[in-house]
């Protein structure tokens, strides 16, 4: 789903419609709040890959946030916890 011009307010029903999906692609898109991931995140327990780089929502520590609040998640842009 990258580069898709996505900014975030719908993600969280992509965990609803694809709950088996465990890795999603979301890198180069317009995601503006690191909260819509969060939620997308919150809607699908299943989800341990996610890419981001590329969005607005990309600070210097988005990774350690999102690592500390969801334990199951194992990579944000290839790279381990």
């Amino acid at each position: 789903m990258r580069k898709n011009k996505l900014d975030g307010t719908d993600l969280k029903i992509l965990g609803e419609l694809c709950p088996k999906m465990y890795k999603i692609k979301l890198g180069e898109n317009c995601v503006a709040s690191l909260d819509s991931v969060k939620d997308l995140l919150r809607s699908s327990d299943k989800i341990t890959k996610i890419e981001l780089y590329g969005n607005p929502c990309c600070d210097a520590q988005y990774r350690e946030k999102l690592f500390g609040e969801f334990p199951k998640l194992e990579c944000v842009d290839r790279e381990g916890k």
